[in-house]
């Protein structure tokens, strides 16, 4: 269940990680593998599934604009790997997938992991919350508010590229939802 306090303190330290790291490109960066269509198209070449049609078609829907704000994002945004006392986040755990990319990926992150329970609906009211909240600490462009509906896609598409056939039709049914709900709904 949404956790508000919780989720705020989250978001807060998504958006402060965010704008810490604006513009940053560590040494590293040539290393790691930013998450977008490209790496969600090259893991599910790499495997041999019947799927590749449809992840191809729906990865061809995505309307992601080039020039975001980029920075260091988490990219693993979930409830485990923060740690809070007294109702304030103390630690940001579990750095192992993050990456150089458009920050507005974490943003889309934090709505996949705070507003969308597990075999459950997604809470676009949670989710307008956590956009809301992002905002007052890193505030977010035009083009980063009118992609979170895509990088949310591309965040299903990814865990579906790297899911095993039996958890195919549970994931596909939230590409399914989001395109039902529709990208207006986010703008």
């Amino acid at each position: 269940e949404f956790d508000h306090e919780e989720a705020v303190q989250v978001v807060k330290a998504v958006a402060e990680l965010h704008r810490l790291t604006l513009g940053y490109e560590a040494d590293y960066v040539s290393n790691r593998e930013p998450l977008n269509a490209d790496y969600c198209l090259k893991i599910i070449e790499s495997k041999s599934t019947d799927r590749h049609e449809w992840l191809r078609g729906e990865l061809a829907t995505l309307q992601i604009p080039t020039g975001m704000p980029r920075g260091i994002c988490h990219a693993d945004v979930n409830y485990g790997n923060f740690l809070f006392k007294n109702n304030k986040v103390t630690a940001v755990l579990d750095f192992d997938m993050s990456f150089y990319g458009d920050l507005v990926y974490d943003v889309a992150n934090l709505i996949y992991w705070w507003a969308w329970p597990p075999k459950s609906s997604l809470k676009l009211e949670e989710a307008k919350i956590i956009v809301h909240e992002y905002h007052k600490y890193r505030p977010l462009t035009d083009a980063e508010k009118q992609s979170i509906f895509d990088y949310l896609k591309l965040i299903v598409l990814l865990g579906i590229s790297w899911s095993s056939d039996e958890e195919f039709d549970a994931e596909k049914e939230k590409i399914d939802a989001l395109n039902r709900i529709g990208r207006i709904s986010f703008a």
